[in-house]
Protein backbone atom coordinates (compact mmCIF):
# COMPACT_ATOMS: atom_id res chain seq x y z
CA UNK A 1 0.00 0.00 0.00
CA UNK A 2 1.89 3.10 1.05
CA UNK A 3 3.60 4.06 4.39
CA UNK A 4 2.47 7.26 6.46
CA UNK A 5 5.98 8.46 5.83
CA UNK A 6 5.59 8.41 2.27
CA UNK A 7 2.47 9.89 1.97
CA UNK A 8 3.77 13.08 4.02
CA UNK A 9 6.47 13.36 2.13
CA UNK A 10 5.20 13.57 -1.30
CA UNK A 11 2.62 16.20 0.25
CA UNK A 12 5.77 17.76 1.11
CA UNK A 13 7.64 17.30 -2.08
CA UNK A 14 4.34 19.13 -4.03
CA UNK A 15 4.53 22.41 -1.57
CA UNK A 16 7.84 22.59 -2.79
CA UNK A 17 7.68 22.49 -6.46
CA UNK A 18 3.48 23.71 -6.94
CA UNK A 19 3.09 26.09 -4.02
CA UNK A 20 0.15 27.53 -3.27
CA UNK A 21 -1.53 25.35 -5.65
CA UNK A 22 -4.21 22.03 -4.53
CA UNK A 23 -1.46 19.60 -3.65
CA UNK A 24 -3.62 16.26 -6.10
CA UNK A 25 -4.18 18.82 -8.40
CA UNK A 26 -0.31 19.05 -8.78
CA UNK A 27 0.12 15.58 -8.77
CA UNK A 28 -2.40 15.02 -11.63
CA UNK A 29 -0.71 18.01 -13.34
CA UNK A 30 2.17 15.35 -13.54
CA UNK A 31 0.37 12.48 -15.62
CA UNK A 32 -1.72 14.47 -17.10
CA UNK A 33 -0.68 18.53 -17.69
CA UNK A 34 -3.73 20.66 -17.55
CA UNK A 35 -6.17 17.94 -15.94
CA UNK A 36 -7.45 18.87 -12.28
CA UNK A 37 -9.79 17.13 -10.29
CA UNK A 38 -12.99 19.15 -10.80
CA UNK A 39 -13.07 17.65 -14.11
CA UNK A 40 -12.48 14.30 -13.57
CA UNK A 41 -15.30 14.79 -10.86
CA UNK A 42 -17.41 15.64 -13.46
CA UNK A 43 -17.16 13.05 -16.02
CA UNK A 44 -16.40 10.35 -13.66
CA UNK A 45 -19.65 11.42 -12.13
CA UNK A 46 -21.77 10.46 -15.46
CA UNK A 47 -19.51 7.57 -16.23
CA UNK A 48 -21.33 6.02 -12.31
CA UNK A 49 -24.39 7.47 -12.88
CA UNK A 50 -24.74 6.31 -16.51
CA UNK A 51 -22.69 2.80 -16.38
CA UNK A 52 -23.03 0.94 -12.81
CA UNK A 53 -26.67 0.58 -13.79
CA UNK A 54 -25.86 -1.31 -17.05
CA UNK A 55 -23.24 -3.64 -15.57
CA UNK A 56 -26.05 -4.56 -13.15
CA UNK A 57 -28.22 -5.33 -15.65
CA UNK A 58 -25.64 -7.39 -18.12
CA UNK A 59 -24.26 -9.48 -14.73
CA UNK A 60 -27.77 -10.53 -14.30
CA UNK A 61 -27.90 -12.54 -17.45
CA UNK A 62 -24.69 -12.55 -18.40
CA UNK A 63 -23.57 -15.67 -19.48
CA UNK A 64 -21.06 -18.70 -18.59
CA UNK A 65 -17.45 -18.16 -20.43
CA UNK A 66 -17.52 -20.42 -23.63
CA UNK A 67 -14.31 -23.06 -22.84
CA UNK A 68 -13.01 -22.99 -26.03
CA UNK A 69 -11.20 -19.39 -25.35
CA UNK A 70 -9.20 -21.39 -22.36
CA UNK A 71 -8.41 -24.98 -24.25
CA UNK A 72 -5.02 -25.03 -24.47
CA UNK A 73 -2.90 -23.01 -26.95
CA UNK A 74 0.39 -23.44 -28.33
CA UNK A 75 3.18 -21.06 -27.50
CA UNK A 76 5.01 -20.67 -30.76
CA UNK A 77 1.41 -20.19 -32.66
CA UNK A 78 0.55 -17.46 -29.95
CA UNK A 79 3.99 -15.98 -30.24
CA UNK A 80 3.45 -16.23 -34.42
CA UNK A 81 0.02 -14.68 -33.61
CA UNK A 82 1.19 -11.61 -31.93
CA UNK A 83 3.17 -10.70 -35.19
CA UNK A 84 0.46 -11.32 -37.37
CA UNK A 85 -1.99 -8.38 -35.24
CA UNK A 86 0.84 -5.88 -34.49
CA UNK A 87 1.45 -6.24 -38.56
CA UNK A 88 -2.73 -6.06 -38.91
CA UNK A 89 -3.41 -3.03 -37.13
CA UNK A 90 0.33 -1.28 -38.77
CA UNK A 91 2.61 -1.94 -36.66
CA UNK A 92 6.34 -1.15 -38.55
CA UNK A 93 8.26 -4.10 -37.68
CA UNK A 94 10.98 -2.13 -39.63
CA UNK A 95 11.30 -0.15 -36.96
CA UNK A 96 10.81 -2.01 -34.05
CA UNK A 97 10.55 -5.61 -32.55
CA UNK A 98 8.92 -7.71 -30.39
CA UNK A 99 10.48 -10.00 -27.71
CA UNK A 100 8.69 -12.06 -24.18
CA UNK A 101 8.65 -10.84 -20.71
CA UNK A 102 6.93 -11.66 -17.62
CA UNK A 103 4.75 -8.03 -17.64
CA UNK A 104 4.13 -6.66 -21.20
CA UNK A 105 5.21 -3.05 -21.54
CA UNK A 106 6.21 -1.09 -24.73
CA UNK A 107 9.80 1.03 -25.24
CA UNK A 108 10.77 3.03 -27.19
CA UNK A 109 14.10 4.46 -27.54
CA UNK A 110 13.00 6.48 -30.93
CA UNK A 111 10.39 6.58 -33.13
CA UNK A 112 13.33 3.85 -35.36
CA UNK A 113 13.33 1.49 -32.59
CA UNK A 114 10.21 0.69 -30.67
CA UNK A 115 10.12 -2.73 -28.54
CA UNK A 116 7.58 -4.33 -27.15
CA UNK A 117 6.81 -7.76 -25.40
CA UNK A 118 4.17 -10.24 -24.07
CA UNK A 119 3.27 -12.55 -22.24
CA UNK A 120 1.46 -16.23 -23.07
CA UNK A 121 -0.12 -18.47 -21.27
CA UNK A 122 -1.15 -21.89 -22.84
CA UNK A 123 -4.87 -21.79 -21.28
CA UNK A 124 -5.57 -18.06 -22.49
CA UNK A 125 -5.01 -17.06 -25.76
CA UNK A 126 -6.28 -14.35 -25.42
CA UNK A 127 -4.99 -12.81 -22.99
CA UNK A 128 -1.66 -12.44 -25.10
CA UNK A 129 -3.97 -11.15 -28.11
CA UNK A 130 -5.43 -8.22 -26.26
CA UNK A 131 -2.37 -7.99 -24.43
CA UNK A 132 -0.28 -7.40 -27.81
CA UNK A 133 -3.40 -5.21 -29.26
CA UNK A 134 -2.95 -2.96 -26.35
CA UNK A 135 1.10 -3.13 -26.51
CA UNK A 136 0.83 -1.93 -30.37
CA UNK A 137 -1.51 1.20 -29.57
CA UNK A 138 1.30 2.29 -27.39
CA UNK A 139 3.90 1.02 -30.12
CA UNK A 140 2.31 2.83 -33.02
CA UNK A 141 2.10 5.95 -31.48
CA UNK A 142 6.04 5.77 -30.55
CA UNK A 143 6.51 5.13 -33.95
CA UNK A 144 5.07 7.96 -35.73
CA UNK A 145 5.61 10.95 -33.81
CA UNK A 146 7.65 13.41 -35.85
CA UNK A 147 10.76 12.11 -36.23
CA UNK A 148 11.98 15.78 -35.84
CA UNK A 149 11.46 15.22 -32.30
CA UNK A 150 13.32 12.33 -31.60
CA UNK A 151 16.37 13.38 -29.05
CA UNK A 152 14.15 15.79 -27.69
CA UNK A 153 11.74 16.31 -24.94
CA UNK A 154 8.54 16.45 -27.67
CA UNK A 155 9.56 12.96 -28.76
CA UNK A 156 7.07 10.02 -27.52
CA UNK A 157 3.93 11.21 -25.38
CA UNK A 158 4.14 12.59 -22.04
CA UNK A 159 0.72 12.46 -21.34
CA UNK A 160 -0.87 9.45 -19.48
CA UNK A 161 -4.22 9.94 -20.58
CA UNK A 162 -3.28 10.85 -24.33
CA UNK A 163 -0.99 7.30 -24.78
CA UNK A 164 -3.32 5.37 -23.11
CA UNK A 165 -6.12 6.34 -24.79
CA UNK A 166 -4.02 4.76 -27.90
CA UNK A 167 -3.54 1.56 -26.34
CA UNK A 168 -7.05 1.42 -25.45
CA UNK A 169 -8.54 2.69 -28.87
CA UNK A 170 -6.53 -0.35 -30.60
CA UNK A 171 -7.69 -2.93 -27.67
CA UNK A 172 -11.43 -2.07 -26.76
CA UNK A 173 -12.98 0.03 -29.85
CA UNK A 174 -11.25 -1.42 -32.48
CA UNK A 175 -10.12 -4.90 -30.48
CA UNK A 176 -13.25 -5.89 -28.96
CA UNK A 177 -15.85 -5.20 -32.29
CA UNK A 178 -16.56 -8.55 -33.35
CA UNK A 179 -16.06 -6.88 -36.89
CA UNK A 180 -12.51 -6.81 -36.38
CA UNK A 181 -11.85 -10.38 -36.62
CA UNK A 182 -13.93 -11.21 -39.55
CA UNK A 183 -11.53 -10.67 -42.13
CA UNK A 184 -9.08 -12.92 -40.34
CA UNK A 185 -11.32 -15.44 -38.79
CA UNK A 186 -11.11 -18.26 -40.99
CA UNK A 187 -7.10 -18.38 -40.23
CA UNK A 188 -7.82 -17.82 -36.83
CA UNK A 189 -10.02 -21.29 -36.87
CA UNK A 190 -7.08 -22.99 -39.07
CA UNK A 191 -4.70 -22.09 -36.35
CA UNK A 192 -6.63 -22.76 -33.51
CA UNK A 193 -8.91 -25.32 -34.13
CA UNK A 194 -10.95 -24.69 -30.87
CA UNK A 195 -12.32 -22.67 -32.46
CA UNK A 196 -13.89 -23.92 -35.68
CA UNK A 197 -17.07 -24.46 -34.04
CA UNK A 198 -17.53 -21.66 -32.29
CA UNK A 199 -20.21 -19.09 -33.52
CA UNK A 200 -19.46 -15.48 -34.33
CA UNK A 201 -22.36 -14.40 -31.51
CA UNK A 202 -20.11 -16.57 -28.90
CA UNK A 203 -17.16 -15.20 -29.99
CA UNK A 204 -18.54 -11.70 -29.88
CA UNK A 205 -19.77 -12.22 -26.24
CA UNK A 206 -16.73 -13.92 -24.63
CA UNK A 207 -14.14 -10.92 -25.89
CA UNK A 208 -16.71 -8.83 -24.46
CA UNK A 209 -17.98 -10.83 -21.22
CA UNK A 210 -18.49 -8.59 -18.21
CA UNK A 211 -17.99 -9.62 -14.73
CA UNK A 212 -17.45 -8.00 -11.51
CA UNK A 213 -13.77 -9.21 -10.20
CA UNK A 214 -11.54 -8.26 -7.45
CA UNK A 215 -8.35 -7.72 -9.76
CA UNK A 216 -7.84 -4.57 -11.80
CA UNK A 217 -5.38 -5.77 -14.66
CA UNK A 218 -8.28 -8.26 -15.34
CA UNK A 219 -11.16 -6.47 -15.57
CA UNK A 220 -13.27 -5.85 -18.26
CA UNK A 221 -13.87 -2.87 -20.65
CA UNK A 222 -16.36 -1.84 -18.42
CA UNK A 223 -16.04 -2.91 -15.05
CA UNK A 224 -12.43 -1.29 -15.61
CA UNK A 225 -14.11 2.20 -15.29
CA UNK A 226 -14.88 1.60 -11.23
CA UNK A 227 -11.66 0.14 -10.73
CA UNK A 228 -10.08 3.39 -11.44
CA UNK A 229 -13.17 5.78 -10.34
CA UNK A 230 -12.30 3.65 -7.20
CA UNK A 231 -8.46 4.57 -6.83
CA UNK A 232 -9.05 7.99 -8.10
CA UNK A 233 -11.75 8.92 -4.98
CA UNK A 234 -9.50 7.43 -2.33
CA UNK A 235 -6.31 9.10 -3.65
CA UNK A 236 -7.97 12.26 -3.87
CA UNK A 237 -9.47 11.78 -0.52
CA UNK A 238 -6.37 11.53 0.94
CA UNK A 239 -4.51 14.23 -0.60
CA UNK A 240 -7.22 16.54 0.16
CA UNK A 241 -7.35 15.11 4.09
CA UNK A 242 -10.62 13.65 3.94
CA UNK A 243 -8.96 10.19 4.40
CA UNK A 244 -5.69 8.47 6.73
CA UNK A 245 -3.94 6.04 5.55
CA UNK A 246 -4.52 3.64 8.32
CA UNK A 247 -8.00 3.97 6.86
CA UNK A 248 -7.56 3.54 3.15
CA UNK A 249 -7.91 -0.82 3.64
CA UNK A 250 -11.45 -0.25 4.90
CA UNK A 251 -12.73 2.70 2.68
CA UNK A 252 -11.26 0.52 -0.31
CA UNK A 253 -13.57 -2.61 0.66
CA UNK A 254 -16.55 -0.69 0.83
CA UNK A 255 -16.08 1.15 -2.34
CA UNK A 256 -15.47 -2.18 -4.06
CA UNK A 257 -18.69 -3.31 -2.99
CA UNK A 258 -20.80 -0.08 -3.62
CA UNK A 259 -19.58 0.09 -7.20
CA UNK A 260 -19.03 -3.72 -8.23
CA UNK A 261 -20.89 -5.27 -5.33
CA UNK A 262 -18.33 -7.66 -4.46
CA UNK A 263 -15.70 -7.37 -1.35
CA UNK A 264 -11.97 -8.42 -1.31
CA UNK A 265 -11.34 -10.81 1.75
CA UNK A 266 -7.53 -10.42 2.22
CA UNK A 267 -5.92 -6.62 1.31
CA UNK A 268 -3.29 -8.79 -1.30
CA UNK A 269 -6.89 -8.88 -3.48
CA UNK A 270 -7.86 -5.06 -2.45
CA UNK A 271 -5.93 -2.50 -1.60
CA UNK A 272 -2.36 -3.84 -1.84
CA UNK A 273 -2.58 -5.00 -5.52
CA UNK A 274 -0.97 -2.28 -7.32
CA UNK A 275 2.11 -0.55 -7.06
CA UNK A 276 1.39 2.70 -7.70
CA UNK A 277 0.73 3.66 -4.04
CA UNK A 278 3.82 2.57 -2.96
CA UNK A 279 5.57 4.01 -5.78
CA UNK A 280 4.44 7.42 -4.34
CA UNK A 281 2.53 7.86 -8.25
CA UNK A 282 -0.53 9.99 -6.57
CA UNK A 283 -2.08 10.90 -9.43
CA UNK A 284 -1.63 8.22 -12.47
CA UNK A 285 -4.46 6.25 -11.98
CA UNK A 286 -7.44 8.59 -13.37
CA UNK A 287 -5.46 8.39 -16.63
CA UNK A 288 -6.86 5.36 -17.58
CA UNK A 289 -10.41 6.11 -17.35
CA UNK A 290 -9.33 9.48 -19.10
CA UNK A 291 -7.68 7.48 -21.76
CA UNK A 292 -11.15 5.61 -22.37
CA UNK A 293 -13.31 8.92 -22.50
CA UNK A 294 -11.14 10.48 -24.60
CA UNK A 295 -11.75 6.89 -27.09
CA UNK A 296 -15.50 7.47 -26.63
CA UNK A 297 -15.07 11.29 -28.71
CA UNK A 298 -12.11 10.15 -31.03
CA UNK A 299 -15.01 7.66 -32.32
CA UNK A 300 -17.23 10.27 -33.00
CA UNK A 301 -14.81 11.71 -34.81
CA UNK A 302 -13.83 9.05 -37.18
CA UNK A 303 -17.27 7.52 -37.72
CA UNK A 304 -18.15 11.37 -38.56
CA UNK A 305 -15.65 11.30 -41.37
CA UNK A 306 -15.47 8.18 -42.72
CA UNK A 307 -18.70 5.99 -41.73
CA UNK A 308 -19.52 3.42 -39.70
CA UNK A 309 -16.12 1.56 -37.84
CA UNK A 310 -18.23 -1.48 -37.71
CA UNK A 311 -18.01 -1.51 -41.62
CA UNK A 312 -14.05 -0.07 -41.88
CA UNK A 313 -13.18 -3.35 -39.42
CA UNK A 314 -15.35 -5.89 -41.84
CA UNK A 315 -13.76 -5.13 -44.91
CA UNK A 316 -10.15 -5.55 -43.32
CA UNK A 317 -9.09 -1.60 -43.60
CA UNK A 318 -8.36 -0.47 -39.82
CA UNK A 319 -5.38 0.93 -40.97
CA UNK A 320 -7.67 3.73 -42.34
CA UNK A 321 -7.93 4.28 -38.80
CA UNK A 322 -4.87 3.72 -37.75
CA UNK A 323 -3.08 6.82 -40.41
CA UNK A 324 -5.60 8.85 -39.23
CA UNK A 325 -4.65 8.46 -35.41
CA UNK A 326 -1.17 8.54 -36.71
CA UNK A 327 -2.05 12.31 -38.62
CA UNK A 328 -4.40 13.98 -35.96
CA UNK A 329 -2.53 12.45 -32.64
CA UNK A 330 0.62 10.31 -32.61
CA UNK A 331 2.60 12.91 -35.18
CA UNK A 332 2.63 15.55 -32.13
CA UNK A 333 4.04 13.39 -29.64
CA UNK A 334 4.23 15.57 -26.41
CA UNK A 335 3.94 19.16 -28.53
CA UNK A 336 0.21 19.92 -27.55
CA UNK A 337 -1.61 19.34 -23.89
CA UNK A 338 -4.16 16.83 -23.27
CA UNK A 339 -6.90 19.28 -23.81
CA UNK A 340 -5.24 21.10 -26.61
CA UNK A 341 -5.25 17.05 -28.33
CA UNK A 342 -9.22 17.47 -27.19
CA UNK A 343 -9.91 20.55 -28.69
CA UNK A 344 -8.10 20.65 -32.38
CA UNK A 345 -9.59 16.72 -32.83
CA UNK A 346 -12.97 16.74 -31.80
CA UNK A 347 -13.62 20.54 -31.40
CA UNK A 348 -15.72 20.03 -28.39
CA UNK A 349 -14.39 20.17 -24.80
CA UNK A 350 -14.12 16.78 -22.72
CA UNK A 351 -17.04 15.40 -22.10
CA UNK A 352 -18.03 11.54 -21.12
CA UNK A 353 -20.93 11.45 -23.49
CA UNK A 354 -19.69 9.91 -26.60
CA UNK A 355 -18.14 6.64 -24.67
CA UNK A 356 -21.44 6.12 -22.24
CA UNK A 357 -23.21 6.14 -25.50
CA UNK A 358 -21.08 3.98 -27.41
CA UNK A 359 -20.62 1.28 -24.19
CA UNK A 360 -24.46 1.88 -24.05
CA UNK A 361 -24.77 0.56 -27.65
CA UNK A 362 -22.55 -2.06 -28.10
CA UNK A 363 -23.90 -3.90 -24.62
CA UNK A 364 -27.01 -3.71 -25.08
CA UNK A 365 -26.74 -5.23 -28.44
CA UNK A 366 -24.45 -7.38 -27.31
CA UNK A 367 -26.66 -8.56 -24.64
CA UNK A 368 -30.18 -8.32 -25.96
CA UNK A 369 -31.08 -5.81 -23.75
CA UNK A 370 -33.62 -3.86 -25.97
Amino acid sequence: MMSLRLFESVKQMKAYTDPGKNTYDALIDDFEEGMTQNVIDEVFADIKRELIPLVKEIVAKSATNVPQFYEYADVNKQKEWSRILLEYIGFDFNRGTIAESEHPFTLNLSTKDVRITNHYYPNNLMSAFYTIIHEGGHGIFEQNVNEEFDDTSLTSCQFMGIHESQSRFFENILGRNINFWKPIMNKLQEDFPQFKDVTLDEFNREINHIENSLIRVDADELTYCFHIILRYELERDLLNGKLAVKDLPKAWNEKMQKYLSITPTTDSEGVLQDSHWSGAAFGYFPAYLLGSIYDGMFLDVVQDKFGKVDEILAKGEIQTITKWLNEKIHQYGSSRLPMEVIEEVCHKPLTAEPFIRYAKEKYTKIYGLD
